[in-house]
């Protein structure tokens, strides 16, 4: 069995962006389309098990969309052979900053990739997690923070425009370490002068 064909892998992380922007979107149709219509589907909630294509529509369909922007970190996509998956990732709710973890096993069928089985967790409040800047700096996904982001700001972005953004996001980010890390002693910060054009004449 080989792991990770590259195109395997490839079709599969296609599959799991398309899910993730429809959670964003709530868009329950695409939601519903890659969970695999049997009885054998199961998907474990924070709150909910749910046995079932069934009741597992039937939650989507009510479900409280009110804290649904999130991002990933440490995603993690990987293929057995050519018709087995699972991808694993870690999330942060950004409005409540609520931290969880998210399993699928996909399986491609006649209609394609789906989701056979699903766990989704939000972690207790109180557990202990390295700090926010910490987890930034290490695991900053500028490709899933835009997915997570361009729904919340009213944004609709193709995979070209995508995959345009990301590098300079990246970019973004390290110059943004740069400065914060450069030392500046106190009181030598000054605000810049305002720009104000004379009046044409």
């Amino acid at each position: 069995m080989e792991i990770n064909i590259p195109e395997i892998l490839a079709e599969v992380t296609q599959a799991f962006r398309r899910y993730e922007a429809a959670l964003m979107a709530n868009d329950v149709a695409v939601l519903n389309e890659l969970f695999w219509e049997a009885d054998e589907t199961i998907r474990y909630g924070p709150q909910e098990a749910l046995y079932g294509y069934a009741e597992i529509a039937g939650y989507r369909s009510g479900r409280d969309v009110s804290d649904i922007a999130r991002d990933l970190t440490r995603t993690v996509v990987t293929t057995y052979g050519r018709d087995h998956a699972t991808a694993f990732t870690e999330y942060r709710r950004l409005s409540s900053g609520r931290r969880g973890r998210q399993s699928q096993t996909w399986v491609r069928m006649p209609d394609g990739w789906r989701v056979v089985a699903a766990h989704v967790s939000l972690l207790p409040v109180s557990d202990p997690r390295p700090s926010e800047d910490a987890m930034a700096a290490s695991a900053f996904d500028p490709d899933a923070f835009i997915r997570a982001a361009a729904p919340a700001l009213g944004l609709d972005l193709d995979e070209e425009r995508i995959a345009a953004v990301a590098p300079y996001l990246a970019i973004a980010r390290e110059m943004a370490e740069l400065l914060e890390a450069a030392p500046v002693p106190e009181g030598t910060l000054a605000l810049a002068p305002v720009y104000a054009p004379e009046e044409t004449r």
